[in-house]
C-alpha cells in the first residue's frame, strides 16, 4: 500500500496511525505493560489526529490509513522506519518520533529467546538483551549553534545553519571547511547564500574525484582514490547500523576485497584518510581506531585504547586490523574467503538483567 503524503504531513499520518492502533487496543498491551511508561500521554498527544483529519491535511484517503494502521498492528512482524524524504521534511524529529512509537506499542523487538539476524562479522559479538533504554534527549545534546536557536542533535549537528555560522561576524564564526566528497554548494538550502559563504570562508578545502560546483570554487581540490584502487571490507556496511535500525546487513556477511588496480603512474592521489592522518600529525593531535561506535576520552581511556602511531602513517589494511580488533570473526579468516561469506552462528536474546534500569544494549528492532 502506498500513501502518498502531501509534504511535510508525515506526523499527520503516523499520528493517526497511532490515533487508531491505541483507540481500537490494537498495541501490544503485555509488551507495553512492561518496558512502556507514558502511554496514556501519548494516547492524549495523537487523540486530536483523527484519520479525518489525517486525510485531510496529508491528501491520503481516511479509508487507507484506517487500514494501513490496522495492518502494521495486527501483523507479527514489520518496522516503522523512514530516511531521504520524510526525515529531510518538516518536523523531522517529530517524525521519527512517532516512527519510534509506532514500533513501541506494537512491540516490534526481539524479545527473550528470539535469534539475532545478523550477530556482527567485522564488529564485536552481538550481546543483546531483552532490556528497555530510558529516553535520550533528541535536541540540544552537545555544542550551541550561534544561529537561529538551534543546537546539535542527536544525528550530530544541523547543517542547514552552517553557511549562516560561516557569514555570522563574532566569536566562534566558522572560517575553514573541509568537505569530503560533498557538495555544499548543490546541495544546502538557499543556493545562493550557500555560495556567498563558500566565498567567505578563509580555506576551502575539497575532496573530490571531479570537478563538482564546490570543488569549483574551493582553495584547494585534493583527488582521492576511486574505490578500486583502494582495500574494501564490509565493516562500513555493519558499523552504520549504529546510526540507524534500517541501514545495515540482514545477514552475518563478511568480506575483504584488496585493490583492484594501481593508481595511474605518477599520481599523487591519496585516499581520504590520509589528509585528515596528516592534518592530525602536523597538528599534534592524536588519532584512535576502534570498531566499537563510541570513542569519548572517558571510554577510550576505559578501554585501555592506545592513539596511532603518529609519526609512521598506518596502511589501510594496518587500519582494518585495528578497526576489527575484538571482532567476532578475525580479519584474517574473512581474508581467506576471496567472495566473501557469510559468518552464521546462533545468538539468541539474552534475558534482563533484573538489576538493570537502563540497558547499554538493547534488542535489534524487526
Amino acid at each position: 500500500m502506498h500513501l502518498a503524503t502531501r509534504p511535510g504531513e508525515d506526523v499527520a499520518l503516523l499520528a493517526a496511525m497511532l490515533n487508531v492502533i491505541l483507540g481500537e487496543g490494537r498495541h501490544d498491551a503485555p509488551f507495553v505493560e512492561a518496558h512502556v511508561q507514558g502511554l496514556d500521554a501519548l494516547r492524549a498527544a495523537v487523540a486530536p489526529f483523527t484519520p479525518a483529519l489525517a486525510a485531510g491535511r496529508a491528501d491520503v484517503p481516511e479509508e487507507q490509513i484506517v487500514e494501513a494502521a490496522r495492518t502494521f498492528a495486527d501483523a507479527e512482524r514489520g518496522l516503522a522506519c523512514g530516511i531521504t524524504g520524510a526525515n529531510m521534511s518538516g518536523h523531522s524529529s517529530l517524525v521519527e518520533y512517532l516512527m519510534l512509537c509506532l514500533n513501541t506499542v506494537c512491540g516490534r523487538f526481539l524479545r527473550e529467546g528470539d535469534t539475532v539476524a545478523n550477530p556482527g562479522v567485522t564488529l564485536p559479538r552481538a550481546t543483546p538483551r531483552a532490556e528497555a533504554v530510558d529516553p535520550r534527549p533528541y535536541r540540544h545534546v552537545g555544542e550551541e549553534v550561534r544561529v537561529r536557536g538551534l543546537g546539535q542533535s542527536a544525528s550530530g549537528m544541523p547543517t542547514a545553519a552552517l553557511a549562516d555560522e560561516i557569514l555570522t561576524e563574532g566569536e566562534g564564526q566558522v572560517r575553514i571547511l573541509i568537505s569530503s566528497g560533498g557538495n555544499p554548494v548543490a546541495a544546502w538550502p538557499d543556493q545562493q547564500r550557500t555560495a556567498a559563504a563558500m566565498e567567505k570562508l578563509d580555506l576551502l578545502v575539497q575532496v573530490d574525484i571531479k570537478m563538482s560546483a564546490t570543488a569549483s570554487m574551493a582553495d584547494y581540490v585534493i583527488a582521492p582514490k576511486i574505490s578500486f584502487e583502494v582495500p574494501g571490507l564490509s565493516y562500513a556496511s555493519e558499523s552504520i547500523e549504529a546510526q540507524s535500525v534500517l541501514w545495515g546487513l540482514a545477514e552475518p556477511f563478511g568480506m575483504y576485497a584488496p585493490a583492484l588496480i594501481d593508481v595511474p603512474p605518477g599520481s599523487d592521489l591519496i585516499e581520504e584518510w590520509e589528509l585528515f592522518f596528516g592534518l592530525a600529525q602536523r597538528m599534534g593531535v592524536p588519532l584512535f581506531a576502534t570498531g566499537l561506535p563510541s570513542t569519548t576520552a572517558t571510554e577510550r581511556e576505559d578501554r585501555r585504547l592506545e592513539p596511532l602511531d603518529m609519526e609512521n602513517k598506518p596502511t589501510t589494511d594496518e587500519l582494518f586490523a585495528l578497526l576489527t580488533a575484538g571482532s567476532r570473526i578475525p580479519l584474517d579468516e574473512i581474508k581467506g574467503h576471496p567472495d566473501g561469506a557469510r559468518f552464521d552462528e546462533a545468538i539468541v536474546v539474552e534475558p534482563a538483567d533484573p538489576e538493570a534500569t537502563d540497558a547499554s544494549t538493547w534488542a535489534t528492532p524487526t
